[in-house]
């Protein structure tokens, strides 16, 4: 068995990845999507501004289930495995089974707006995470750090 072409679709928070990711599964025949967002949580071990600041290595996040999860679906008789994720090829171990990896680059503010629009429904519940995840910082980090995103050539 032959196995899946392995497709990251990377880009900050807000920037549509699971959104591209969709669509390309309702276009690729025999395809499965690997959501970070329903992985992620508590991957990273530490704040994720204290993260950011101090230079946002990708490869301080703990990825056994995302790899965990790509070796499964590779036994499955698929053609492809889309990657909705933000690190692309940057952390070492889950880059080296993407096959092709693509950055979604929209604006921040536009970023920011999905994201808030998406996440929070009442004024209370903006502030808290606004002050983390969702702070200037953390959306200026991946474009200081990690753009490009070691695409695949």
């Amino acid at each position: 068995m032959k196995k899946p072409f392995i497709i990251s679709i990377s880009g900050i928070s807000g920037s549509g990845k699971t959104t591209v990711a969709n669509a390309l599964k309702k276009r690729l025949a025999n395809t499965e999507v690997i959501n970070f967002d329903n992985i992620s949580s508590d991957l990273l071990g530490r704040d994720y501004c204290e993260w950011s600041e101090s230079g946002a290595d990708s490869n301080e996040w703990t990825l056994t289930p995302i790899i965990d999860e790509i070796e499964r679906l590779c036994l499955d008789p698929l053609k492809y495995i889309i990657l909705d994720y933000p690190f692309g090829t940057a952390h070492s171990k889950v880059g080296s089974y993407v096959d092709f990896s693509v950055w979604v680059d929209v604006p921040l503010d536009i970023a920011l707006a999905r994201r808030i629009l998406r996440d929070f429904t009442r004024r209370s519940e903006i502030r808290r995470p606004l002050k983390g995840h969702a702070s200037e910082e953390s959306f200026r980090t991946p474009l200081n750090h990690s753009h490009p995103l070691g695409l695949v050539k």
